[in-house]
């Protein structure tokens, strides 16, 4: 399949200034037809390959041998279709389609030179009805976009990234515990308790469970802090809010994830703060408890007379089911209760996840729309 080079160079001027009148026409509908391909998760398809040979027939046929009027029409029907099913808010015109090409450009070109492209939603919302293509009341012209040749569209949400990190970390922990597990139901006596603690294998099984265990510690409080972070710079972009009660705090530049629950989300959704405030009270628990692992200290807490040491040694199944079950029950009940622009969970297919349960989670969504896309078809 074509990589980023051959797609810059189909679409690239020196190319299109090589054709004129309706023969130019169609090759620049065939290149929109690449592009909803692309951006439907389909350029390394049949389908694809079918739109990117026709674009070369017709850059290499001279065009008397081409029939133009009856190509030109029914690309057109196939792309305006295409658009329709979409969610386009226009029909194919001109002045489109050189906007989508212009636009298409400008993506592979940050994919060549930067491997990533991210851009807000607002620049492609003038063709496509954002909301409907994703599925969402919560999509918003702020929202960044990812356009990658290996999927469709993708919506990027910083917590959707920390949560599917906790859920790998969460599965080696899964694995990890039980393995340990069936080595030491075997141990009978105290010298199987010393061979067991003596073997490499087992020894390196129990480092790798306490490094696990303490990533996701750190996960549990960063997947609320990115949830936070995401809601404040939402409301930010907000305009149907009345922000009046927090223009200040809006206006600076660093922000903590505790201001942002008390000093705005409270503030504009005082009914929230009834509902969350026990469970918030405890998730500063679990966040100080973070601090141990993100700030590591040999210092004594004067809180408890104890070293701050103490947090890196543990390794309590109890401790760490309740900062994860902590963590994603808040951020659950606080989109639960947000208006349904400003609910971000859009992304989270999975349902009714209990940590003690000791189950693995799933890694993606079996009814996501790659599974629905046939190689062969549509």
């Amino acid at each position: 399949m074509q990589d980023v080079d051959y797609l810059l160079d189909i679409l690239s001027r020196n190319n299109l200034n090589l054709m004129s009148g309706k023969h130019k026409q169609a090759y620049k509908i065939c290149l929109c037809a690449i592009f909803l391909n692309t951006i439907t998760g389909r350029h390394y398809t049949y389908v694809q390959e079918v739109a990117i040979k026709k674009a070369a027939d017709i850059a290499q046929y001279p065009r008397k041998l081409l029939n133009t009027e009856q190509l030109l029409k029914e690309l057109s029907d196939i792309v305006n279709r295409s658009m329709r099913n979409m969610h386009f808010k226009i029909v194919l015109s001109e002045k489109t389609v050189n906007e989508i090409i212009v636009f298409f450009r400008k993506r592979l070109h940050e994919l060549k030179e930067e491997k990533i492209s991210l851009f807000p939603a607002k620049e492609l919302d003038a063709f496509v009805d954002m909301k409907k293509f994703f599925s969402s009341a919560s999509i918003s012209n702020h929202h960044w976009i990812q356009f990658s040749l290996l999927g469709r569209l993708t919506i990027s949400v910083p917590e959707c990234f920390i949560f599917n990190d906790l859920k790998v970390q969460w599965n080696l922990y899964i694995d990890t515990r039980f393995e340990l597990k069936q080595q030491s139901g075997k141990i009978d006596s105290s010298k199987d308790k010393f061979n067991f603690h003596k073997d490499p294998l087992s020894r390196s099984k129990l480092y790798t469970l306490s490094a696990i265990y303490r990533i996701l510690i750190i996960l549990s409080v960063s997947f609320v802090e990115s949830y936070l972070y995401n809601l404040f710079y939402c409301i930010k972009h907000d305009n149907s809010l009345n922000k009046e009660d927090i223009a200040d705090i809006l206006c600076t530049k660093k922000v903590e994830d505790t201001q942002i629950v008390e000093l705005v989300l409270f503030k504009i959704f005082p009914n929230i703060k009834n509902n969350l405030t026990n469970i918030y009270s405890h998730y500063k628990t679990i966040n100080k408890y973070r601090n141990r692992y993100i700030h590591a200290s040999s210092f004594l807490d004067p809180s408890n007379g104890k070293s701050e040491l103490q947090p890196l040694l543990e390794l309590s199944d109890d401790k760490l089911v309740d900062s994860l079950q902590t963590a994603l029950d808040f951020v659950n009940e606080i989109d639960k209760q947000l208006p349904e622009n400003l609910k971000l969970l859009f992304w989270k297919y999975e349902e009714n996840i209990q940590f003690n349960n000791f189950e693995k989670i799933p890694l993606f969504n079996s009814e996501s729309s790659i599974d629905k896309i046939n190689y062969y078809g549509v």
